[in-house]
């Protein structure tokens, strides 16, 4: 009788589990493909998970989009909608057909994407390159990446089909920081968080009014935060999401400080200002001033972040 030896039991063994964790790391995620109509260049090749759609760095418009799941799961698809450059929102279109317009010169300036009500707990999510912003927070499951009413085209993609939640931005000891900015003819951006650019570049649009807050589980961190308004100084320190400056008075935000309230020990918060005139300045630590005093320059975008000391 043939005995089988110890190490191939092992091997057998080995295999079979890793099998076993390479096929639960496949359920987790969905696999699709992308394709789009960009402004003198046609329809491009198809692009799958992990690959931008689209361009940046070239000012060129996407125009039409497509996209399909790759053997899902039966009864699941996709499902989005292009909102156009004068046109406004397009109608919903399912697995594969385009959505947006050819040969006409429109710019898709915004899109929202979701599975179909047979989604088996996955999610859908994505974030958009945004003219003259770059890219933009991740959204999902038929939220709005872009914008509209503001003549700025989309011009890249990223996507991503997984299960469960979409996961939040890396923050420090899962510890979060969002925050928002009004700029003038544009309004509020939305939220954006951990180093992500909230406001606009290369648009001339000044930042007027901002919203800052901390996401903690444990409810114990929070935020201060206090601004430099053009005619007005320094203002007085608000907490914890409150509205920082003016909207409708056409009032530039020059300079902001930021700290933490009661943080972890090990964490900090630095932020840099995109300044009118200078671009991007330099990081800057908890309480220092981000942007500029007495010289009349707007701030036009900001981003934020926790790190550790």
């Amino acid at each position: 009788m043939n005995r089988v030896s110890p190490a191939a039991i092992f091997v057998l063994v080995v295999g079979l589990l890793c099998t076993s964790a390479a096929g639960a790391h496949a359920a987790d995620t969905l696999s699709f493909r992308a394709q789009a109509h960009l402004e003198d260049l046609g329809w491009q090749g198809w692009i799958e998970p992990g690959e931008t759609l689209g361009t940046t760095g070239q000012d060129r418009r996407m125009e039409a989009i497509r996209i399909e799941l790759i053997d899902p799961p039966e009864g699941m698809g996709v499902t989005y909608r292009t909102h156009l450059r004068g046109q406004g929102w397009q109608p919903w279109v399912f697995d594969g057909q385009p959505s947006g317009a050819t040969g006409v010169g429109a710019a898709i300036e915004a899109i929202e994407i979701k599975l179909t009500d047979d989604s088996r707990g996955y999610s859908v999510r994505y974030q958009g390159h945004v003219q003259g912003i770059g890219w933009t927070g991740w959204v999902q499951d038929g939220e709005t990446a872009g914008t509209t009413g503001r003549h700025l085209r989309l011009e890249a993609l990223n996507i991503d089909i997984a299960k469960g939640d979409a996961p939040t931005a890396p923050g420090v000891k899962g510890i979060s920081v969002r925050y928002e900015v009004h700029s003038a003819g544009a309004g509020w951006t939305g939220w954006f968080e951990n180093g992500e650019v909230s406001g606009t570049t290369g648009q001339a649009l000044q930042i007027e009014a901002v919203r800052i807050e901390i996401i903690d589980p444990k409810n114990k961190t929070g935020i201060t935060y206090q601004a430099r308004l053009r005619g007005e100084g320094w203002t007085d320190w608000v907490e914890n999401g409150a509205t920082l400056g003016t909207t409708g008075e056409h009032r530039a935000m020059d300079a902001i400080r930021i700290r933490l309230v009661d943080p972890p020990k090990g964490m900090s918060v630095r932020y840099q200002a995109h300044v009118e005139g200078s671009g991007w300045m330099d990081w800057m630590p908890a309480g220092e001033t981000a942007g500029t005093i007495r010289e009349g320059r707007r701030m036009e975008a900001i981003r934020i972040e926790l790190v550790k000391n």
